[in-house]
């Protein structure tokens, strides 16, 4: 028996209303030339250069958060997991930057 939400997600997929961000070549970031592995899969869909300075700030950010929230809980685990993300997502910006690879059509 389908539920109704069930159903509506499936008459959704099979329209093709959903979109998939991967598939999808003009809403993501497709792998150029001699492009890492881990500067595809820490940008793979971000549309520009601000998307992607918008997540590594809002990354940065909450990492900083984390550091009283860590001290009062003395509980490390959060701030151990967002340093290696922001640091990935910078070096990741910067190789991009430093290629010239950003997609020229689409405003920054």
């Amino acid at each position: 028996m389908i539920v109704p939400w069930q159903k509506r997600f499936y008459l959704v997929k099979r329209h093709k209303l959903a979109t998939n961000h991967i598939g999808n070549k003009d809403q993501a970031m497709e792998r150029k030339g001699d492009m890492p592995l881990w500067v595809f899969l820490g940008l793979l869909n971000i549309e520009t250069r601000k998307g992607a300075r918008l997540l590594f700030w809002s990354s940065l950010a909450f990492a900083l958060l984390c550091i009283p929230l860590s001290w009062y809980l003395n509980d490390w685990w959060w701030f151990g997991i967002m340093l290696p993300i922001v640091i990935w997502y910078g070096l990741s910006i910067r190789w991009v930057d430093s290629h010239s690879l950003w997609d020229e059509s689409k405003p920054d």
